[in-house]
């Protein structure tokens, strides 16, 4: 087994045996990348803050011997450093927040497979790239919060809700520019219709 593989596996068992701990606590994803040059220390470009993944990496370290370098930077920067990077790229793995991210770097060819037992094992076939170029090791939850002197949370049942025209005007939403939301709306498509999702939006 790679060094690559051998630290995907370490990393889902620690997940795993923690209850996605609070270094996983939003979206944490993972992604193989082409063979590099080297193997020692294994790099990792990371989305997440080094903070949040350090207890996950000195464990691993402690385990198997292998040193473990860091880069991290927001998802559009890693991505356009690896497709700038081409077949030299040192990284060994791409982390990131959410799956939207991940997707786009496997559509332009940055992402490898990689076959896991353990991987198969413990990902459902929905949280995992159908050629096995990423995987999701937790989900986000994308939650509704209320005023409840103004609104009645019998109101919103689904995030269709949110389209009828009581509330026009009164939703405090991120930029539609945000991968989060770009996922989300890319979720309701596939749960629906395109065109119910745009009579929505």
């Amino acid at each position: 087994m790679t060094a690559r593989a051998r630290f995907v596996t370490a990393l889902l068992s620690a997940t795993l045996r923690s209850s996605l701990r609070t270094c996983l606590s939003a979206a944490l994803l993972l992604a193989v990348l082409p063979p590099a040059l080297a193997v020692e220390p294994l790099l990792i470009y990371s989305e997440r803050k080094p903070f949040l993944l350090e207890p996950l990496l000195k464990q691993y370290t402690s385990e198997t011997g292998q040193s473990v370098q860091l880069f991290t930077d927001q998802a559009p920067v890693l991505i356009e450093r690896l497709r700038a990077e081409g077949k030299l790229t040192q990284a060994d793995l791409l982390m990131t927040v959410d799956a939207g991210s991940l997707w786009q770097a496997a559509e332009r060819g940055l992402l490898q497979p990689i076959n896991s037992a353990v991987l198969a094992k413990n990902v459902p076939a929905n949280l995992r790239d159908g050629k096995n170029r990423w995987f999701a090791l937790s989900q986000r939850a994308r939650t509704v919060v209320i005023n409840p002197t103004l609104v009645d949370a019998k109101q919103i049942t689904s995030y269709a809700d949110l389209a009828k025209p009581v509330f026009k005007g009164k939703l405090c939403l991120r930029s539609s520019k945000k991968i989060y939301n770009q996922s989300l709306t890319a979720m309701l498509i596939a749960r629906s219709t395109e065109a119910q999702v745009e009579t929505m939006l």
